[in-house]
C-alpha cells in the first residue's frame, strides 16, 4: 500500500532564558526600563508563518487561529492568575509585567484558542474543565454549508476552526528590563479520522451449492465516483482537559453525539436529490481516486477431489502437466506442483469430490494470490471530540460507507445496470475504546466484497489503523487480506416458553465460522442456584444433540448464524434450579481458518418463571442478643426500628426462636404463564388511593418534603383478584417477619409502612393468594428455601391461608395470622444505562415512596 504523508512534526519548543534580545530579531518597542513578555501562539514549531510545511491541513482550517485567551500565573499549580486577556487575531501579544508580577523567578502561561465563549474560570484547573459545544459541522443542512474543494460545483463542509489549548502550563523565566519571548504550542482538542480504501474495481458473486461447488452468479463493478463515507456516534462536545465523554454516563447528554456526520457524501444533494442533483455535481472529483494493481492473497475453501492410488502405496498418483517439457520430467520434479498435477478419479470427464460421513462435500483451505485492479481513495477528514466506549456499546463510534455497485452477467454479456445498487459497510475502529484529543486515526482497508443491501445491517469490516499525534510525520497505512470480516452483536437476551428453547444469533462473516470448544474459550453455561440461603453457581453441560434437562447445544450454520438451544422445563413437578434461573452462555466464535477473526458472545436465556435472590446488605446470622440488636437489615416500619405497644411496628434481627432466618429478598418474575397454573398475570392493586384510614408517621418523601402516607394503592382484596400474580414482585426477607397475633388491618398497615434495604415505604403490599402460593410451591419443590412454614397461617389480601405439605395453600377462617409483604418490581424498578437501580432511597432513612398512578 502507498505511504501517505499527511501530517508534519509539531516540533518541541525549548523555553530558554533570554539575556538579551536583538532589535532586528525581535522588533519591539522597549518601554523605558519595563519588562515585556511577548506571547506568540503557534500550532507548529516552524521558523516562520510562511513555512509551507505547517502541520495539519489548512484546507479544513486545522491550523486557523481566529482569537485566543491568555492567562499568566505566578505559581506552577496555576492557582494565582495575575494577568489575563483576549486577543482577536493570531498575532503576538506584548504584555507589560513590571508591577503586576514578581521581579525575577518563573511565570507560567496558559493559552486557549478559538473558544466559542469566554471562560469564567481563573485557575488552571478551572480552565481545563471549561466545556464547549460544536466546533465542527455534523450535517448537511443547506447549500451554504458547502465549501469549494476542487471546483465551484463540488464541495464538502469544513470547520471554521478548532478549539486548541496548551496541554499544560508553559513556563518562562523573567529578566528585568528586557523582552521575554514565549511561544505557546497549541494542540487541538478534537480527534481526526482518515479512511484509506482500496476498492476492487470488480468482484464476482458466487453461490455455494450443496455439493460444495461455487456457482457463478454475477459480476459487479464498483461505482467509485459515487461513494459516500459517514461517521456515526462521534461527539461535538468537549472540555479543555480533553476528557473522554461516554454516551449514557451521568451528566453526559445524548445531544452531544451525532448519529451521522457526512464528510464525503458527494452525490447527495443538500436538498435531498441524488445523482447529479441541482447545486452539487454529484460525483467524487476524479483526482481524489487513482487506479492501481494490487497483489491480493485470499483464503478460499477448495473442494477436495478423489485422487487415484492404483499401486496401493498410500500415496496419490501423480501425472505430468501437459505443458511440462520432456527434459523436466525427472524424479527431482515429481510432486512439485509447479511442474505436475495429481491423477484424479474421473467420471464422464468430471473430477469426483471426497464426501464426508454426513454426505457433504469435503473442502480444504487454500490461499489464492491474484493481481487485481483497484481504486485507491482517501476520505475527507472525519472529526470527533474525545470519547470513550465499551466494546459492546450500542453507541460505539464507527464509519459507514455506502458504495454503489453495477451488476452484469459476464457469461451472457448482459450490460451493467444503468442505475447502480447501493451496498452498505460498517467500518469498525479496531482494538480501541477511546478517541483521544489531538489524535489522528488512520484506517486502511481493502474493500472487495459486496456489502449489505439494507442500511440497518451494514456488513462490518475491520481494517488496519495507525494512531499518531496530529503532527507526527510517520507514514500511515497498511493492508489486509481482501474482504475478510466477522461481525455480530456480542450480547443477547431471550425469553423461553415451553415451545421455544432456541435462539438464532445472526452473523455477518466472509468465511465459515465455528465455536471454540477447547481451552480458555470453551463454552460455559451458568445459572444461580437459589435452593439454599447462600446461592451457588450451577453449570449446564454442553451436548451435541440433546437440548433438554441439564444440557444445551451450540451450533453454527455456514457463515450466517449461531444457534443456542436449551428447552426450559415449565412443569413445576419436574423443575430444577436451572429452570427458574436465567442461564448465561459465554462462548467464542471464530473463522474456521483464522482464529484471529473472532467474537466473544454472551447470551442470557430467561425462563418464563424465574427467581432472583438479593441478599440484604445489613445482615448477621449470629446467635447473640448483640447481633439481634445491631443488625436489623435496614428495616423500618412507620419511621421506627423498635417495638410498639401493639407490636405491628416490631422489627428484629435474624436471631430468635423462629426457624426462618433467611436474609434474602426474593424476586419472582413471570413473563409467560404456563397453562397448568391457575393464575392470571396482571396488576393486583386497586385503582384508587386507599391510605387505610390511619394517621401514619410524618417522614421525608421522594420528591422532597415531609409528609404522611398519601398515595397508597393496596392489593385488591376482592375475590376476583385472588388468582392474580404481579409480573415481577419482591418478597421481604426474614427481617420483615410479622407475628401471628395480628389481624388483617394491622397486616395491611404493616406493609404500607414497611421499608427494607432502601426499597421505600408506601410501595409494599400484602400478596395475593396466588402470589403467596406460588412462593410456597417453589419452596416445596426445593427451588428456593422455605419462606413460609408448613402448617403456618399467613395473610393474603383476600383472606388468611394455611400452607400445606405440598406447597399449596388452603383458605383459613383465622382472624389472626403471620404476614410477609411484597413489592411490585415491575412497576417501581428504574435502572440507569449501566443497569444500576436508581429508585432506591437512603437505606438508613425512612422515606415515603408512594406516588400517584
Amino acid at each position: 500500500m502507498k505511504k501517505i504523508f499527511i501530517y508534519m512534526v509539531w516540533a518541541a519548543v525549548a523555553f530558554a532564558t533570554v539575556s538579551c534580545v536583538s532589535p532586528l530579531d525581535n522588533p519591539v518597542s522597549v518601554r523605558g526600563d519595563q519588562t515585556v513578555l511577548r506571547l506568540t501562539p503557534v500550532v507548529a514549531g516552524i521558523s516562520t508563518k510562511a513555512d509551507p510545511t505547517e502541520a495539519g491541513d489548512n484546507t479544513y482550517n486545522e491550523n486557523t487561529i481566529t482569537d485566543y485567551y491568555w492567562y499568566i500565573f505566578s505559581d506552577a499549580a496555576g492557582t494565582t492568575c495575575v494577568l489575563s486577556g483576549h486577543e482577536t487575531s493570531d498575532a503576538s501579544k506584548e504584555i507589560l509585567l513590571d508591577d503586576k508580577f514578581p521581579s525575577g523567578g518563573t511565570g507560567y502561561v496558559y493559552v486557549v484558542a478559538n473558544l466559542p465563549e469566554a471562560p469564567a474560570a481563573t485557575t488552571y484547573a478551572g480552565l481545563q474543565n471549561v466545556s464547549f459545544g460544536t466546533s465542527m459541522p455534523t450535517t448537511y443542512t443547506n447549500s451554504s454549508e458547502f465549501y469549494e474543494y476542487t471546483s465551484a460545483t463540488t464541495g464538502v463542509p469544513k470547520p471554521k476552526n478548532f478549539v486548541m489549548r496548551t496541554e499544560k502550563l508553559v513556563p518562562f523565566t523573567l529578566e528585568e528590563k528586557t523582552v521575554v519571548p514565549v511561544e505557546a504550542p497549541l494542540k487541538r482538542v478534537a480527534a481526526k479520522i482518515i479512511l484509506d480504501l482500496n476498492v476492487a474495481k470488480e468482484v464476482e458473486q458466487t453461490q455455494t451449492l450443496a455439493t460444495g461447488v461455487e456457482k457463478y452468479v454475477k459480476t459487479w463493478l464498483s461505482d467509485i465516483e459515487h461513494i459516500q463515507v459517514y461517521m456515526l456516534w462521534g461527539s461535538t462536545h468537549g472540555n479543555l482537559k480533553g476528557d473522554h465523554f461516554h454516551y449514557g454516563d451521568t451528566g453526559v447528554e445524548s445531544a452531544w453525539f451525532y448519529s451521522a456526520s457526512p464528510r464525503y457524501a458527494m452525490y447527495t444533494d443538500p436538498v435531498g436529490g441524488k445523482f447529479n442533483g441541482t447545486g452539487i455535481d454529484g460525483k467524487v472529483p476524479s483526482d481524489r481516486y487513482t487506479s492501481t494493481n494490487l497483489s491480493v492473497a485470499t483464503s478460499v475453501w477448495e473442494v477436495v477431489y478423489q485422487v487415484k492410488d492404483e499401486n496401493n502405496d498410500g500415496e496419490p498418483d501423480w501425472i505430468w502437466n501437459s505443458g511440462v517439457a520432456e527434459a523436466d520430467k525427472i524424479d527431482a520434479n515429481i510432486g512439485n506442483k509447479a511442474y505436475g498435477d495429481w491423477d484424479y478419479v474421473l467420471v464422464n470427464g468430471e473430477k469426483q469430490p471426497v464426501l464426508n460421513a454426513d454426505g457433504t462435500v469435503q473442502r480444504q483451505l487454500a490461499t489464492r494470490t491474484e493481481t487485481k485492479p483497484y481504486w485507491q481513495i482517501s476520505s475527507l477528514p472525519l472529526y470527533s471530540m474525545p470519547i470513550s466506549w465499551n466494546v459492546n456499546d450500542a453507541h460505539a463510534p464507527f464509519i459507514k460507507v455506502i458504495l454503489p455497485w453495477k451488476g452484469y452477467d459476464k457469461d451472457t454479456q448482459t450490460p451493467a445496470q444503468a442505475v447502480a445498487k447501493e451496498f452498505y459497510y460498517k467500518i469498525l475502529i479496531p482494538n480501541r475504546t477511546t478517541l483521544d484529543a489531538n489524535g489522528c486515526y488512520h484506517i486502511s482497508l481493502d474493500l472487495s466484497v459486496l456489502g449489505s443491501e439494507a442500511d440497518e445491517v451494514p456488513v462490518a469490516l475491520t481494517g488496519k489503523y495507525h494512531v499518531v499525534d496530529w503532527n507526527d510525520p510517520e507514514p500511515m497505512g497498511g493492508d489486509q487480506t481482501a474482504g475478510r470480516y466477522l461481525d455480530c452483536a456480542t450480547y443477547f437476551e431471550f425469553y423461553s416458553t415451553d415451545a421455544t428453547g432456541a435462539m438464532d444469533i445472526p452473523v455477518k462473516s466472509s468465511h465459515d465460522i465455528q465455536v471454540v470448544l477447547t481451552g480458555a474459550y470453551k463454552p460455559t453455561a451458568t445459572y444461580d442456584n437459589y435452593s439454599a440461603e447462600t446461592a451457588t453457581t450451577g453449570t449446564l453441560n454442553r451436548h451435541t444433540s440433546t437440548k433438554t434437562g441439564a444440557y444445551y447445544t451450540l451450533s453454527t450454520t455456514g457463515n450466517s448464524k449461531v444457534t443456542v438451544s436449551h428447552v426450559v422445563e415449565t412443569n413445576l413437578d419436574d423443575m430444577e434450579s436451572y429452570d427458574v434461573s436465567p442461564i448465561t452462555y459465554t462462548f467464542r466464535i471464530e473463522h474456521k481458518d483464522n482464529a484471529a477473526y473472532c467474537k466473544d458472545i454472551t447470551v442470557v436465556q430467561y425462563p418464563s418463571l424465574f427467581i432472583k435472590a438479593e441478599l440484604n446488605s445489613n445482615y448477621s446470622l449470629g446467635t447473640t442478643q448483640y447481633d439481634r440488636d445491631r443488625y436489623k437489615g435496614y428495616v423500618y416500619v412507620n419511621n421506627q426500628q423498635n417495638n410498639n405497644s401493639d407490636r405491628w411496628y416490631y422489627t428484629g434481627g435474624l436471631y430468635g426462636a423462629s426457624g426462618n432466618q433467611n436474609p434474602n429478598m426474593y424476586v419472582i418474575t413471570t413473563t409467560v404463564l404456563n397453562s397448568d397454573l391457575n393464575y392470571v398475570l396482571g396488576d393486583p392493586r386497586v385503582d384508587v388511593i386507599n391510605n387505610l384510614n390511619y394517621d401514619f408517621a410524618s417522614a421525608p418523601s421522594i420528591g422532597g418534603g415531609n409528609r404522611s402516607l398519601s398515595y397508597y394503592y393496596p392489593t385488591d382484596g376482592d375475590n376476583s383478584k385472588r388468582h392474580f400474580i404481579s409480573p415481577s414482585y419482591r418478597i421481604v426477607s426474614s427481617y420483615g417477619r410479622f407475628g401471628g397475633d395480628k389481624n388483617l388491618a394491622l397486616a395491611q398497615r404493616r406493609c404500607a409502612a414497611y421499608q427494607e434495604d432502601g426499597y421505600p415505604a408506601g410501595r409494599w403490599r400484602l400478596p395475593t393468594e396466588a402470589e403467596l402460593e406460588y412462593i410456597t410451591t417453589l419452596s416445596s419443590k426445593g427451588l428456593i428455601p422455605k419462606l413460609f412454614n408448613i402448617g403456618g397461617t399467613y395473610w393474603s389480601a383476600q383472606s388468611a391461608v394455611t400452607v400445606n405439605n405440598d406447597g399449596t395453600v388452603s383458605i383459613s377462617s383465622a382472624t389472626t395470622a403471620f404476614a410477609r409483604c411484597v413489592y411490585d418490581e415491575w412497576y417501581w424498578s428504574e435502572k440507569d444505562a449501566q443497569g444500576n437501580e436508581t429508585n432506591i432511597v437512603n437505606k438508613q432513612t425512612f422515606t415515603w415512596g408512594d406516588k400517584q398512578r
